[in-house]
């Protein structure tokens, strides 16, 4: 942080992480039939998944006067996931006789790159009423990088149905305001709205706008409180609310079961 002047803060953050997770298993799997075991199947499946992060934030903050504060942050965000797994899968007849092997091979690489934008005013009209208000702008660009491959008398093969490289780009903007209202000491009122606009676009290489979305919404919120002795109190609210998946979420991975 430095200290500008007495009304002026600027700051800078840093951080990132690494981590690296690896699994190598066998899988005993056996079939019956009648109770007498027709097929022996032993699977060996190794992962690996490298996860890389580093961010940058920059803010500044300044102040009018004791009770009026303007802040702004902006942030830089990525991440980037290595998860390659393969199995090797040996068959066997119920007298233990190897009898064929299936190679798998799976890549994934999933990067992920986020800018936020941020601007908020804080001011009070006297004792009794504050206001909040602000904007903020959300960039996020998203790729998820999946084949599988069998290998086949020595030539690895591309299952069609299963490898794709998906991109997503979503930005968010935001207008938000509340209003905390202190009627007198026992009743205070929050009002609040919160209005979204969000562009989200998924592709791939060969297909662009499988989901093309554009939309607006409002989000109110009311918060209404009555202190009607010292040990009891009565409150009201309501409010609307959006909850996004991680971006994690939204990259599919494939696992193979026997």
């Amino acid at each position: 942080d430095y200290t500008v002047s007495s009304k002026t803060i600027i700051g800078l953050l840093t951080s990132g992480y690494r981590s690296d997770w690896e699994m190598d298993a066998m899988n005993n799997i056996y079939y019956k039939s009648d109770n007498q075991i027709t097929t022996l199947i032993d699977q060996k499946v190794t992962e690996s998944n490298v996860w890389n992060h580093y961010m940058g934030n920059f803010n500044l903050e300044h102040f009018f006067k004791e009770d009026e504060t303007l802040e702004f942050n902006v942030d830089y965000l990525h991440y980037d996931d290595d998860n390659p797994s393969g199995y090797l899968i040996k068959y066997h007849d119920n007298a233990n006789q190897h009898t064929s092997t299936e190679e798998i091979k799976i890549t994934k690489k999933t990067p992920i790159n986020t800018f936020v934008g941020k601007l908020d005013y804080v001011t009070n009209f006297g004792k009794n009423i504050k206001l909040e208000a602000g904007l903020k702008g959300t960039t996020t660009s998203f790729g998820n990088d999946v084949s599988v491959a069998n290998r086949v008398n020595g030539i690895w093969t591309y299952d069609e149905d299963l490898t794709n490289n998906y991109s997503l780009s979503e930005n968010i903007s935001a207008a938000y305001s509340s209003l905390n209202f202190k009627f007198n000491e026992k009743t205070s009122m929050i009002t609040g709205l919160r209005y979204e606009y969000t562009n989200t676009v998924l592709s791939t290489e060969t297909r662009h706008g499988i989901i093309d979305r554009h939309y607006g919404k409002l989000f109110p919120t009311f918060f209404l409180s009555r202190q009607l002795n010292t040990n009891n109190s009565i409150q009201f609210s309501y409010s609307r609310r959006i909850t996004r998946p991680s971006f994690n979420e939204l990259a599919p991975f494939i696992v193979f079961q026997s």
